[in-house]
């Protein structure tokens, strides 16, 4: 199973970004260009999986108004990984979305084959 690819939407610094992974992957811009905060999506994705929640890593960022991109209203933060496994293909889609001073978050996982449509898991 490997990582593949990662959409990243209205996280802290970055309002829009789609990075896809090969074997070895080296981040290289200016600083304050998001390299960090790819690092940091990434990080945060595996701590709500250790965690089983998103409660502690939304929190340990400061909250989903720290952890939206800064450019508009904490409205909404969406993540979606791509993890190949085999002839395989899985997109985990995560949206955090504000209710005043909470969050809500709305998960899906989909299984893309090469031979069948999309199934919902």
């Amino acid at each position: 199973m490997k990582l593949s690819g990662l959409r990243v939407s209205r996280y802290r610094s970055l309002l829009d970004a789609d990075i896809a992974f090969g074997s070895v992957n080296l981040f290289i811009g200016a600083n304050a260009s998001g390299k960090s905060t790819i690092l940091d999506a990434l990080r945060f994705l595996s701590e709500a999986v250790l965690e089983r929640d998103f409660k502690a890593p939304v929190f340990s960022r400061g909250g989903l108004v720290h952890l939206a991109w800064k450019g508009a209203a904490a409205s909404n933060v969406a993540l979606t990984a791509s993890i190949e496994d085999g002839d395989s293909l899985f997109e985990w889609n995560v949206r955090l979305v504000r209710r005043d001073y909470a969050f809500v978050v709305e998960e899906r996982m989909h299984q893309l084959r090469a031979d069948s449509p999309a199934t919902q898991l």
